[in-house]
């Protein structure tokens, strides 16, 4: 009898249930890590949209994507052709952004910077976002991108009022209706930060001002003002949102000026939207 023979036992009961778990546990990892960077469907009318465990707070991630998806619904609409990519939503200190880099499954990755129950926060942030995807976002540089922000800052507020009259008769959950006033609200509070100085009119601000916006796309308020200008022109056309999807559709020069940017979307655009970018540009004092 050999000593390991004579100093071996048969497998308790207890060790025969560790190890089952132990290959189970193994299995659903690898099988979820599989599911994980599987990639998803192509693109379709409606884009599938996944919420990553992070760090929300006390918001659920069930609550966060019904909020995410009544955001969508009130913006794709005016898209009827566009194939939408999936995208992947996560918390991050760093957002709201919309990044270049696909996921492993091949989504669209938008990064908010929300935690809690604040719906109206989310929609805003995520519909600027939806914007930028919906314009066709690129890493190009481009003098006028500053329009861009300004026409995204502009969905923000108009995905909002859309909104809020949705959740008045069809909100995400029954007991979500009375939410319909906050998100309103938090639109009008965003359009009253934007002001001009007293007695001056935007022909003059965007004159004062047009130089300093080729230099940096990105400065809220500057957009704001901008926003709050062509938003009234998007309320009574919002078939139009779409001609803003050809807004980087040519490499611009870095000479390009705003009135070479109107014509390139008026090219591009069709009949009907035409004379939509005719007024667009006429705020700005320019005649196409």
């Amino acid at each position: 009898m050999s000593i390991s023979k004579y100093n071996s036992h048969p497998p308790s009961l207890f060790s025969k249930i560790a190890r089952a778990v132990f290959v189970g546990f193994l299995f659903i990892s690898t099988s979820g890590l599989k599911a994980e960077n599987k990639p998803v469907k192509s693109k379709s009318t409606f884009p599938v949209i996944r919420v990553q465990k992070s760090d929300w707070g006390n918001a659920s991630i069930r609550d966060i994507k019904k909020v995410l998806n009544s955001t969508a619904k009130e913006w794709v609409k005016y898209f009827p052709e566009r194939k939408w990519s999936p995208i992947l939503v996560s918390y991050s200190k760093g957002g709201p952004i919309v990044l270049f880099k696909r996921t492993v499954r091949g989504e669209t990755h938008v990064q908010l910077n929300v935690r809690g129950l604040y719906w109206s926060q989310m929609a805003y942030q995520f519909a600027h976002e939806l914007g930028h995807i919906a314009f066709n976002y690129d890493r190009d540089s481009d003098p006028n991108e500053w329009l861009e922000e300004a026409a995204c800052e502009a969905v923000s507020i108009f995905v909002l009022q859309q909104m809020a009259k949705a959740w008045k008769t069809d909100p995400p959950y029954p007991n979500w209706k009375s939410y319909s006033k906050a998100l309103k609200n938090y639109a009008d509070d965003r359009l009253k930060k934007f002001k001009l100085k007293k007695g001056q009119t935007f022909k003059s601000w965007f004159k004062e001002n047009e130089n300093q916006l080729r230099k940096s796309a990105v400065q809220r308020n500057l957009n704001g003002i901008v926003a709050k200008e062509i938003l009234p022109l998007i309320q009574k056309n919002p078939e139009s949102w779409v001609v803003f999807s050809n807004f980087n559709r040519d490499r611009p020069k870095p000479t390009q000026t705003l009135k070479e940017k109107f014509q390139m979307l008026k090219k591009h655009s069709p009949k009907k939207h035409k004379k939509f970018i005719d007024n667009l540009a006429k705020l700005f004092s320019i005649t196409l």
